[in-house]
This record gives structure tokens, sequence and C-alpha cells, in this order.
């Protein structure tokens, strides 16, 4: 089974609408939106086209287009980061996120637990390029 077909398949047993609508009223709710939770919404997204048997990117790439009225490209460069490394990495950012929400830390701990994540994933994909 490929990739796609897994990803279809999960998305299927899940109410990704219902989601994304739920994670689209948080953001809409709040004022500076970090990437990490831009990247969250656009992996959903990506979900929902892929559910619907879209080429990824379809429906997506206006979203993104559309962040650059109110984020720096290196916001949008690191949610569109983010929402790839959840789409093929979904389990260590699932458990990069429980811990955060378990927690009680204050928002500079989780704004640097956020960059060393960031760097992380850089350094993963820095490798894979270098390994390709």
């Amino acid at each position: 089974m490929s990739m796609q077909e897994q990803i279809r398949k999960e998305i299927e047993k899940s109410s990704l609408d219902d989601t994304v609508r739920r994670v689209e009223t948080l953001l809409a709710e709040t004022e500076s939106p970090r990437p990490l939770q831009l990247g969250i919404l656009l992996a959903l997204r990506i979900g929902m086209e892929i559910r619907d048997g879209k080429a990824p990117g379809t429906d997506t790439a206006s979203l993104v287009a559309s962040w650059s009225e109110d984020h720096s490209p290196e916001i949008i460069d690191e949610a569109v980061t983010y929402a790839r490394h959840f789409l093929l990495k979904p389990q260590e950012l699932v458990t990069q996120i429980v811990s955060k929400l378990d927690a009680t830390r204050d928002t500079s701990d989780d704004e640097a637990e956020e960059a060393e994540l960031s760097a992380r994933i850089h350094r993963e994909e820095d490798d894979a390029e270098e390994e390709a």
C-alpha cells in the first residue's frame, strides 16, 4: 500500500472536515499564529486533498499564498516544513505536541522548544538531501 493510500485510509476514519473547521476557528482567534499551528492546518488541508483524490497543493497552494499577506516568508517556509514533516513523520510530531500539552511551561520555553524542533527537522531534511 502506498503512503498516499495509507494516509487516505487514516483520513477516512476521522472527521477531517470537523477537525479542519476547529483548527481554522482557533487560528482565526489567534493574533499571531506560530509556524507549527499553520503547519498543522496545512497538513490537515493536504489530507483533505488526498482524501478527495486531488494532488497535494491543488487547493492548498492558494492557502499558502494567502499567508504572505500576514506572515513573513520565513514563517511560511517553517509552516510548510512542519506540514511536510507531519505528513511524512506524524508520530514524531504527535509525541512533541503531547509532551508540550503535558508540560507546564511558560511561553518562552514553548518558543524555545519549537525552535529546537524546527532546527532538528531542518537537519533531518539536509541529511536526507545529502543521502539522495
